[in-house]
């Protein structure tokens, strides 16, 4: 599961149009690719002009590219959406008002494309375009579509480091509860969330604190366990610190039993650490409250195990 405040957008069948159309489109295609195959992030300012215009756009396009380019073939693709209950919901049919306005009125609209590997299983991926601050997720009813998956493994990278913030306490929350393992860079949760108790924590690469733009995020917990818990080296780069040797990651995999009331205590509780959690709940202080930091886009994943 993908989920991002980006369109979904649309990918029209190609041979329909004018080749100078074609040629232009895949020329923004191209552009709006680089800074995420140059520095392996987006860019949200740039993407809200890169990914609007045109009959090709929106995250869908990207989302072929990158199946296409690790050998997947797409069997399916079908536009959804979710109720407040996390229910997938299909497009209106013509003329159908009523379905119409429930349809406009989702907080959030997807894709769901079934691929496979090779001669593989089908995998399903869903992209929802949603607003995961506490305030988006009350009623848009995807911590609910998640909770139906079962306990999954997560991943952040270049995540604007939002879950510091007094904004994103539901889908942190949610993810410590649900997940068997999370794999992030220092953008991602908190290292004072991550109970030791119920979780082992393996660094890698090396930790130099965030960007000059987040510099209220500095971790002294995640520098010490990066100098003490012998990280294991990372020959690539990865989020905002993507030059060579300058990456870092940490693997946790859950030790402790899940937490069944995942999606209860999600949705109830707010800010305030869990029990036994690794000192005081951390903020990056600069951001406001109202606005939350300037957004890069950072894609939650979500798989299905």
């Amino acid at each position: 599961m993908l989920s991002g405040r980006e369109p979904v957008g649309a990918v029209p069948q190609l041979t329909g149009l004018p080749h100078p159309v074609v040629d232009s489109m895949l020329h923004n295609l191209e552009i709006s690719l680089g800074s995420l195959l140059r520095i392996s992030f987006f860019i949200t300012k740039d993407m809200k002009t890169q990914l609007q215009g045109g009959p090709v756009y929106g995250t869908l396009p990207i989302l072929y590219v990158f199946l296409a380019r690790t050998g997947k073939t797409i069997h399916e693709v079908s536009f959804v959406s979710l109720d407040a209950e996390g229910n997938v919901e299909m497009p209106p049919a013509p003329g159908d008002q009523s379905a119409a306005k429930t349809y406009a009125q989702s907080a959030a609209k997807g894709v769901k494309i079934v691929f496979s590997a090779g001669d593989g299983p089908n995998q399903t991926l869903y992209y929802f375009s949603t607003n995961l601050a506490d305030d988006g997720v009350k009623s848009s009813g995807i911590l609910q579509f998640c909770d139906r998956l079962g306990v999954a493994d997560s991943f952040f990278k270049s995540a604007s480091y939002l879950t510091f913030s007094g904004n994103f306490n539901k889908v942190r929350n949610f993810v410590l509860n649900r997940s068997a393992t999370i794999v992030q860079d220092d953008s991602g949760i908190p290292l004072a969330y991550f109970d030791p108790k119920k979780w082992r924590l393996q660094p890698f690469g090396r930790y130099l604190g965030p960007i000059s733009e987040f510099p209220a995020c500095h971790q002294p917990a995640m520098e010490e366990l990066f100098r003490k818990g012998n990280p294991g080296p990372i020959d690539f780069g990865l989020g905002y610190r993507w030059r060579r040797n300058e990456s870092n990651l940490l693997v946790a995999q859950r030790i402790g039993p899940l937490d069944e009331t995942g999606i209860s205590f999600a949705l109830t509780t707010g800010s305030e650490l869990g029990s036994g959690s690794t000192g005081s709940s951390p903020s990056c202080g600069k951001f406001s409250a109202a606005k939350g930091p300037p957004r890069r886009l950072g894609f939650w994943i979500y798989p299905f195990r």
